[in-house]
This record gives structure tokens, C-alpha cells and sequence, in this order.
């Protein structure tokens, strides 16, 4: 058996063994960071094709797991705390949704105020008001277009983005699994293929954009009276490690955060980024914030990883798979500290933080 092997048994083993609330005296964090995207009791057009995500009583479900464990920390009560050199103390937890989708104000919000619990919400900006739609929630609508289409007209479609794609694809999933990457970059020649796609798969936006998918300024302001943080998540929901140039970097991390501040009436917001950030040089991000004192901290995505400049977060839209199983969270939390624990005893690498 080798080193790594072992380690990973012992670790597993070990984690299996404690409970989940001991976790955070094994691996110390500031804060344990959630980050969900949507919560539905029906399909979501624009999201169903792309991830699965929890119901109403699936949420709630995990909230009570949690407030039964843990203590929510708020953002004002995370800045207070790292402002005053003071720790927060053992089993805290911030609750975060990234995107801003219509569900935050309609499905979400209802259920945080019902059971007191703070959250932040993540704003890419550019869609605030349903002016436009995000690039992959285009791609969604055109899988879910495609799969109403009789055989020979998605067949049709298939060829044509197969050719663009330099391969064949074999179904719409298969589209959407190798446009939607292409897209992080916004001067990828991917969209002009999101356009085509959108054309042939019949994907009428405007119609889509007057059903108010995304969150609108007044339901973001009358939620920020109600005491729910906001902070920015880009304009168009780009992959920063992929822009080029740093002012374009800066302006899509300043303008976003601008923008979730007026909305919100905050002096201070955080930043969270889009999709990952991976690839992002810190020192640059590190310039951004110094520019922009009224921005901070930002977030990542990758779990319980520690990292000097971004406190990362489990992302847990998944829903249970069985029945009967009341909330994923126990599994999730495990899995994080696993790969943490691995990482910090050197006995399998686990992935950088996103």
C-alpha cells in the first residue's frame, strides 16, 4: 500500500468516526463557506439542463440541519470580526447564493426570514433588471429546445455544431458540455456559435427575459432593507482567469461590486468569483482590492481549502439521491475536510482552491 493510499484510508477512517460539528477543531477556519445557485420545487428552464438543485423542502432541510449545528454568521458580523483581529469562534457558517436568480427573492428569501438565517447573495450584474441573459442559461434553453424537436431536426443541429466543434457530438447534452466552457471567455469565437445555436434550437430570449428570471433592482433593494448582504459576481458571469488584460479584470470585479453596493446601500461589499479562480494572479487581485477599499473579501469555490487573500466555499446544490435522506450537507462537509486533510498531510493532492 502506498503512502498516499494509506493516508487517504487513515484520514477517511478518522473523518467517518467524528462527527461533523468536530471537523472544524481538526482543521480551523475562519468560517465554513456554502454557496447555492437556485432553489426550485419545478424546473427551471434555464438552469434544470445544466445542474440539478434542491427543492424548497430539501433547503429547509438543510437550514435546520445546520441551525441545529452550527451558529450563521452574517457579512457585517464576518467583517466586524476580521476588522477587530477577533475570532469568531468554533461551528460558524455563511450562507452565500451565487448568479441572482428570481428564486432568491421568491423561493429563498421567504424561508431565510422564517427561520432568521443571514445570507449574502452574489450578483452578476449585467443581468440584474432581465436586460440580458447569461451566456449558459442561453445554452440550457437551447438543450431543452432541442429535446422537443423531432429526430431529424436535432440530428440537423448536431452536424452543424459538430463541425463548429471539430468533432461529433452526439446529443444535446454533448453540446452544451463543450460550448458552455468556450463561453467563460467573453472573446471566445464560441459565441458566435451561441448565437447560431440559439437560432437554429428556435430559443426566443426576449420572451425569456420578460418571465424575470434574474433577480430586479427593487426586489435586491427591498431585500437589502430586510438584512441580506449582496456583493458582486462579475458583469456577465466571465472566467477571470481567462480575460485578458488586468483592466479588464478590474473592471469586471469593481463594476460588479459598484453595482451591489448601490443597490444594497452597503459601504463594503465582498466579491465572489465566477466559476473558480483558478488561473487569476493573486497579485493583481491583491492590487484591485487595495485600489478599492470599499471591496472585500472575496470568496472561492473550493470548499475548505485556506488560502491567504479568499475564503472559500462548498458549493451544495446537489440534492439527495435517495429518498429518505433528509440533507447532502453531512456528506459534503465530509468530503471537503477529507480533501483538505489529505492535502495537508501530503497524502494525495487534492485540488487547488478555486
Amino acid at each position: 500500500m502506498t503512502p498516499g493510499v494509506l493516508a487517504r484510508r487513515v484520514a477517511s477512517n478518522a473523518m467517518r468516526l467524528l462527527p461533523v460539528t468536530a471537523y472544524g477543531r481538526v482543521i480551523r477556519r475562519e468560517a465554513i463557506g456554502l454557496c447555492y445557485h437556485v432553489v426550485s420545487d419545478g424546473p427551471v428552464p434555464h438552469v434544470s439542463p445544466l445542474y440539478p438543485f434542491k427543492t424548497a423542502a430539501q433547503f429547509r432541510a438543510d437550514l435546520l440541519w445546520l441551525k441545529a449545528r452550527f451558529r450563521f454568521v452574517s457579512f457585517p458580523e464576518l467583517m466586524e470580526a476580521r476588522d477587530a483581529g477577533r475570532a469568531l469562534g468554533p461551528n460558524r457558517v455563511f450562507l452565500s447564493f451565487d448568479d441572482g436568480y428570481a428564486e432568491c427573492f421568491s423561493v429563498v428569501r421567504p424561508l431565510l426570514l422564517e427561520l432568521g438565517i443571514p445570507c449574502t447573495f452574489f450578483l452578476t450584474t449585467d443581468v440584474i433588471g432581465n436586460g440580458q441573459a447569461l451566456a449558459f442559461n442561453q445554452v440550457a434553453l437551447c438543450v431543452q429546445g432541442m429535446e422537443a424537436m423531432d429526430g431529424a431536426r436535432v440530428r440537423a443541429i448536431l452536424e452543424e455544431m459538430g463541425a463548429a466543434a471539430g468533432r461529433p457530438l452526439a446529443d444535446p447534452e454533448a453540446v452544451s458540455a463543450w460550448i458552455r466552457p468556450a463561453l467563460r471567455n467573453p472573446d471566445s469565437p464560441a459565441y458566435a456559435t451561441l448565437a447560431r445555436l440559439v437560432e437554429v434550437a428556435g430559443v426566443d430570449v426576449g420572451a425569456f427575459l420578460r418571465t424575470q428570471p434574474y433577480l430586479a433592482a427593487e426586489q435586491v433593494k427591498q431585500m437589502a432593507a430586510e438584512g441580506f448582504s449582496f456583493g458582486g459576481h462579475s458583469r456577465l458571469h466571465w472566467h477571470l482567469g481567462s480575460i485578458a488584460g488586468p483592466e479588464r479584470v478590474e473592471h469586471e470585479i469593481v463594476e460588479s461590486c459598484r453595482v451591489a453596493a448601490a443597490l444594497s446601500g452597503a459601504s463594503r461589499v465582498p466579491f465572489a468569483f465566477p466559476y473558480d479562480g483558478f488561473g487569476l494572479d493573486r497579485g493583481l487581485l491583491a492590487e484591485v482590492l487595495r485600489r478599492n477599499p470599499f471591496i472585500g473579501p472575496v470568496f472561492g469555490t473550493g470548499g475548505v481549502a485556506q488560502e491567504e487573500q479568499v475564503l472559500h466555499r462548498m458549493i451544495v446544490d446537489h440534492p439527495p439521491k435517495r429518498p429518505g435522506v433528509p440533507s447532502t450537507l453531512p456528506g459534503v462537509f465530509r468530503d471537503a475536510y477529507l480533501s483538505e486533510a489529505l492535502r495537508l498531510l501530503g497524502g494525495a493532492r487534492a485540488a487547488p482552491p478555486g
